[in-house]
This record gives structure tokens, C-alpha cells and sequence, in this order.
């Protein structure tokens, strides 16, 4: 049963090749234009979380709006962003954070030292 499943799918994929509509690459290249929607790479930053017991990285991507993270169990940590750069972010750890050892540091940095 699984040769005949596996054989069919490989005559599918066949003739689906087989009678494809060739089309010029220039055109598909000019008809899907999406550069406007591309992202760079280094669209976030790195926001650390760390006590005696944790270290914690995330890449949070830059906006101009505010977002809450977990980070080590059920801590959330409110973040004010900028859609600019990494600089003038604010973080916020909700009282539910309590229960981790303190003391504990929130630092904002470059996308790169997160890794």
C-alpha cells in the first residue's frame, strides 16, 4: 500500500512538471515585485532578562507601539518600542515577576548581541 501511495504521488509530481506553462523569468521577476514589503534583518532588537538563575535573550521587533513579553515563567515584561532604533525603549516587569530571585536586569540591545 505504501509503494502504490508513494508511486502515484511520484506520477502526480510528473505530470504536473510535465505540463507546466513555461514562463519567461524577466516576467514573473517584474510581476512579483514585493520590495516594498521586504523587512531587513536587523529589524529588532535584543531584550536580555537576567537573575542569578536565568539568562533570557529575545530579538523583539522594532515598532513604534507597545507589546508585553514572558519571558522566565510566567514574568510578562511591558515594552515600549521605537521603530527608529534601540535606543529609548522602556521595559516594565509586571508584579507577576515576584516570585524570580532578584535582584534581575532588563537591558535593550543591538539585534546583534543576542545570540
Amino acid at each position: 500500500m505504501k509503494l502504490s501511495g508513494l508511486l502515484s504521488s511520484l506520477a502526480i509530481c510528473a505530470f504536473q512538471v510535465a505540463y507546466a506553462t513555461p514562463m519567461e523569468a524577466n516576467s514573473v521577476a517584474e510581476s512579483t515585485d514585493f520590495s516594498d514589503k521586504l523587512e531587513a534583518r536587523d529589524d529588532g532588537c535584543c531584550l536580555l532578562f537576567q537573575n542569578s538563575n536565568n539568562l533570557v535573550h529575545y530579538v523583539v521587533p522594532k515598532a513604534d507601539s507597545a507589546t508585553t513579553y514572558t519571558f522566565v515563567g510566567s514574568c510578562q515584561i511591558n515594552i515600549n518600542r521605537n521603530a527608529r532604533s534601540c535606543n529609548g525603549w522602556t521595559l516594565t516587569a509586571d508584579s507577576n515577576c515576584d516570585y524570580l530571585a532578584k535582584p534581575f536586569t532588563l537591558q535593550v540591545r543591538p539585534r546583534g548581541d543576542c545570540f
